[in-house]
């Protein structure tokens, strides 16, 4: 039974964290120590306002540490009017953060994806990394047809640790053999993400559920330690945001009522010409997103990939937006 909440409007914002200062988080300005995701973000906004049809995104949700606020206003400015933006600071989506400053950059990310839920004001949000781009045409309704979000899936045997750990979190089995969701870009159901927060929230406090997020990942750490948490993102198995709302939803009977699972093949939101590996980066693997009538929505030119040469690719898009 789908969620009802009187303060959502039918409709879809966008989701972007932005670092600029130095980060564990693979959003971040010197993500990869190049110093370029500046250029990067700017090139995701103007490929949104190339491609997307009024309606398509109401606004863009921008999140970024309190130090770094004026930088990302600059770079907002820079990339284009069109769509409504409003620019939050991490400590005002989510204040308990301020107590895990050791924890992982990834790890935050991930918390704030689900907090920002809170401040949505559409039924939907497109989570973005500063690496995604969309790629063709969009008109209100192709991400949300019929009013259910379109979903990526994959096997849950790619990334199995992150399912078992979400798994543990929600206190639910999950079939390894099976289909879950994908990485970024991925839409979310903002009332989904209001009530798994509750769940973990004992008392409905800021604080209590990400403490609780916060035990869950220590208990699911590949050493069992703070040691292993804070070392490295990679060390540890854990939770996801998308590992817990997927099964979440599962666990609530809401699955099928937020997103249209059948629609997955013929209208998936990654393209399989995205690049992941620096093996993969040239002008013409890139030209080749834009070629074709492959019906997915974005793209992913992943950071690491293309560390130190964003704006070479900001050179290559702009020119395929122009042809």
């Amino acid at each position: 039974m789908r969620l009802a909440s009187a303060d959502l409007k039918p409709g879809m914002s966008a989701l972007l964290t932005v670092r600029t200062t130095g980060s564990r988080l693979p959003i971040s300005v010197s993500g990869y120590s190049d110093g370029q995701e500046g250029v990067r973000t700017q090139l995701l906004i103007n490929t949104f306002e190339h491609f997307c049809k009024p309606g398509t995104v109401d606004e863009f949700l921008i999140v970024t540490p309190a130090t770094d606020r004026d930088e990302v206003a600059a770079i907002c400015r820079k990339a284009g009017a069109r769509f409504k933006t409003r620019l939050l600071t991490d400590e005002e989506v989510c204040p308990a953060l301020k107590k895990y400053s050791l924890m992982p950059g990834l790890w935050r990310q991930m918390v704030l994806k689900l907090a920002a839920s809170r401040f949505i004001q559409n039924e939907f949000f497109l989570v973005l990394d500063a690496d995604v781009i969309c790629r063709r045409p969009l008109l209100p309704g192709d991400l949300i047809p019929d009013g259910r979000a379109l979903l990526q899936l994959e096997p849950m045997a790619e990334h199995s640790a992150w399912w078992i750990a979400a798994a543990e979190a929600l206190d639910v089995e999950v079939d390894l053999s099976s289909k879950g969701m994908s990485v970024t870009p991925a839409i979310l159901s903002t009332q989904a993400c209001r009530t798994l927060i509750n769940h973990f929230s004992a008392d409905h406090s800021e604080h209590s559920w990400v403490q609780q997020l916060f035990k869950c990942s220590v208990r699911s750490a590949s050493r069992g330690t703070w040691k292993g948490l804070v070392t490295s993102d990679k060390t540890f198995p854990n939770w996801t945001e998308y590992t817990l709302y997927y099964l979440w939803c599962l666990k609530q009977n809401i699955l099928h009522d937020y997103h249209d699972l059948s629609r997955a093949q013929q209208n998936p939101l990654h393209s399989s010409r995205s690049i992941w590996h620096p093996g993969d980066f040239a002008a013409q693997n890139i030209k080749a997103i834009f070629d074709g009538d492959e019906a997915a929505a974005f793209a992913v030119v992943q950071s690491s990939a293309t560390s130190g040469k964003a704006e070479l690719v900001t050179r290559v898009v702009t020119d395929c937006l122009n042809d």
